[in-house]
């Protein structure tokens, strides 16, 4: 019976040797290898097993592995630097405590650096950038004499003290106090949404030669950047980027680009919904620009509601020229139709 059954013979599992690094092991012999460890097709050995299974392994892929190091000099003028940033925690620990304990007897005066610049107020020593005022909630930064640190160091460790106070936000912003000259007119006035003879003035050039990226200043309105989300939105003679593809072809088709007067901030804009339609009425050609509603679109017929089209009393006006134009057909359709009956009459 055990020689005339058909079922494959149970083999049993040999488990394969571990290969050690040692160069004084014999390879173990393949006979004695099982047949998932064979990556030979045509082995007669583990054949029978492969055919059976119907899985035939192959050797894995060998991966090369390249190890590379860079090997960069470093300047002997950056590896001081180095050490005396890094150098002597514990010194440095210790002139930070020292700066803590000074009286105001002993604080004195800096020698400036390009950094910051210093003012002495009330006896005591206050890095002010641009020589602005205190505010409430800032931080002052003092210095001492006669330290038994004195050195070069001591200088590093108080510079970095300041500068991290100053991207930590300790510093006072810069606040320009100077007043803006008055001009003859005021830039931003309140638009009548039902006047249609009022008018606004732009400061701005010509077609320029070179390209010009005027750039905001922290007291511009934030619709004046560019990269702000609702810039899109900003009346078209209020961007200053000749760049800004949101406002380019009004632009290039008025031949106007509007500019920063006398270099004063901008405060207030005007958006595209305080000015629907508005085109460019007048230009002098050097640097004012005048603005108006468009005809075709007066500000009564947009923003009155409640008008009828037969209250209408622009030619131009395009919100109501369909209903004119159908009034006026059917007044000559009945015209023409009153002739013919009058003519019928006529003849009888």
């Amino acid at each position: 019976m055990a020689r005339d059954c058909r079922q494959p013979k149970r083999i049993q599992h040999q488990p394969v040797p571990e290969k050690r690094a040692n160069l004084a092991s014999k390879e173990v012999p393949h006979e004695q290898l099982t047949w998932t460890a064979c990556y030979d097709d045509d082995c007669f050995t583990h054949q029978e097993s492969k055919n059976e299974t119907g899985w035939y392994p192959k050797a894995p892929k060998k991966t090369k592995t390249l190890a590379m190091a860079k090997k960069e000099e470093i300047p002997t003028k950056y590896i001081c630097m180095m050490r005396k940033e890094y150098g002597n925690k514990k010194f440095i620990r210790k002139v930070k405590e020292q700066l803590e304990d000074l009286s105001r007897e002993d604080r004195i005066e800096v020698i400036k650096r390009p950094e910051l610049d210093f003012k002495e107020i009330e006896g005591r020593i206050d890095f002010r950038l641009n020589n602005e005022e205190p505010q409430a909630g800032s931080s002052s930064f003092v210095f001492g004499k006669d330290s038994p640190y004195d050195s070069d160091e001591f200088y590093e460790v108080t510079r970095r003290h300041t500068q991290t106070e100053i991207s930590q936000g300790s510093c006072p912003s810069i606040d320009d106090t100077s007043s803006e000259e008055d001009s003859d007119e005021p830039r931003y006035r309140n638009i009548d949404p039902l006047d249609d003879e009022q008018t606004l003035q732009f400061y701005g050039t010509g077609e320029p030669k070179e390209v010009s990226m005027t750039r905001p200043t922290k007291k511009d309105h934030s619709l004046l950047d560019v990269k702000d989300v609702f810039h899109k939105e900003l009346f078209w003679a209020e961007c200053l980027d000749d760049k800004c593809l949101w406002h380019l072809s009004p632009k290039k088709d008025s031949h106007f680009y509007p500019r920063r007067r006398d270099n004063r901030p901008i405060k207030d804009v005007y958006v595209d919904d305080q000015l629907p339609n508005w085109m460019l009425m007048y230009f002098d050609g050097t640097d004012r620009a005048t603005f108006g509603p468009d005809p075709s679109f007066p500000m009564s017929c947009q923003h009155n509601k409640d008008m009828d089209w037969h209250e209408c009393r622009h030619d131009q006006c395009q919100i109501h020229y369909i209903y004119k134009a159908q009034a006026w057909r059917e007044r000559q359709e009945q015209i023409e139709q009153e002739d013919r009956l009058r003519r019928r009459m006529s003849k009888n």
